[in-house]
């Protein structure tokens, strides 16, 4: 049904890992599923065509986006960084 994208939203799940190692390997799996569910996997030209068409006409998200990635690489939290973006668009 390809859920796994939003499968964490659900406050239901309940993930338990014996240690930090494992957690990243299941993050690092969660993610493969994650692009084969919105068909970024198995990779198609025409995926990157379509990326391309929808950020011309998104353009200004594209500055938001490289703001937020800049304050993350500062070191500022995502809920900060949420704040600061907000209130200056």
């Amino acid at each position: 049904m390809n859920m796994f994208h939003h499968s964490s939203i659900s406050k239901r799940n309940k993930y338990i890992f014996e240690n930090e190692n494992l957690l990243n390997k299941y993050e690092s799996f969660q993610d493969l599923l994650e692009y084969v569910e919105l068909q970024v996997f198995p990779l198609n030209f025409m995926y990157f065509v379509n990326i391309v068409k929808s950020y011309t006409r998104r353009w200004l998200e594209i500055i938001v986006y490289f703001r937020a990635f800049i304050l993350t690489r500062k070191g500022m939290p995502i809920y900060d960084i949420e704040e600061e973006i907000l209130t200056k668009t």
